[in-house]
């Protein structure tokens, strides 16, 4: 099974449960850089924020502000929202 399959049978599940509450939502799958493509979908999808989780694991550096996601800060003029665990 292809890691898109297996992205869309985890993220299915939650979106339902969304959608139930009234949320409205969708998910996109792509594969790629992590960083680069959620700087890519978020310009193709007009997006006004970026929300992104991190945990900060990857260092000292990377205490603050996961790597990912710091990546993602440096490369999109998008705002964005980091919420840390």
């Amino acid at each position: 099974r292809s890691n898109t399959a297996k992205a869309e049978t985890l993220l299915a599940p939650l979106a339902d449960a969304l959608k139930k509450e009234g949320v409205a939502c969708r998910y996109i799958v792509r594969e790629g850089l992590a960083a680069n493509t959620i700087v890519t979908v978020g310009h193709e999808e007009g997006v006004d924020m970026i929300v992104m989780y991190t945990d900060g694991r990857d260092g000292l550096a990377d205490m603050l502000i996961g790597s990912i996601t710091e990546r993602v800060l440096r490369n999109t003029d998008i705002p964005l929202l980091a919420v840390r665990r």
